[in-house]
């Protein structure tokens, strides 16, 4: 399995989770368990074996952009203008930030960046589109895919949904990226009913030159 498809099965399973967490792009929890001392009478306990195929540990790895896909991938045109703060802080983004060519959504983009990713909220009265770009990736030790799981990484993006968000997971430039899709009215709308709207706002995707590394 190539980085880059692997990139996208992590992209696609983050997406799920981030969906469900507060704003902030980067969560975590931990729970300490504790037990009552073990009689000295009693064998010390083993632990348990390690399943084949099942990861012992992750390592987060930071990745580059492909330099000669990005310098092939499209701009946004010059003519469609973005919020002042906005382009102030996609100008000092950590990797390429990709926008919809949609002037209507730009003009209410709200932009985010931390020290490996990037965010922009952009919200009509009917809908609301979210983008996150991340050069990190998690990598795991002898994690094996059955065949259809495999074959979910060779597709050029991951369409999912949760609590009738519509999510558009992809990769480019080696990089993972998501699209959330959120209707007001998600049971009417076909925006959220359908697959085709997150599709146009994936095609319509264009580099923002000041977000690039």
């Amino acid at each position: 399995m190539t980085r880059a498809s692997f990139s996208l099965l992590c992209t696609a399973l983050c997406a799920l989770l981030i969906s469900c967490t507060a704003d902030d792009p980067v969560s975590s929890t931990q729970a300490a368990l504790s037990a009552p001392a073990a009689s000295s009478s009693l064998p010390a306990p083993h632990a348990p074996e390690q399943k084949k195929g099942v990861p012992s540990r992750a390592r987060v790895i930071t990745l580059e952009p492909d330099e000669v896909a990005l310098r092939a991938h499209a701009t946004l045109p010059p003519s469609l203008s973005l919020p002042e703060g906005a382009r102030e802080r996609l100008a000092r983004a950590p990797l390429p930030a990709l926008l919809p060519g949609d002037e209507a959504l730009l003009r209410t983009l709200n932009a985010r960046v931390g020290q490996s990713w990037y965010t922009g909220f952009m919200a009509l009265p009917t809908h609301s589109v979210y983008i996150m770009g991340t050069r990190t990736t998690h990598e795991h030790d002898r994690l094996e895919l059955d065949a259809p799981g495999d074959a979910l990484t060779q597709q050029p993006y991951v369409i999912s949904r949760t609590h009738q968000v519509v999510t558009l997971s992809f990769t480019r430039f080696g990089l993972g990226y998501h699209i959330d899709v959120e209707c007001a009215k998600p049971m009417s709308d076909v925006r959220c009913l359908e697959d085709d709207y997150v599709r146009r706002v994936h095609d319509s995707l264009a580099l923002y030159k000041g977000g690039q590394p």
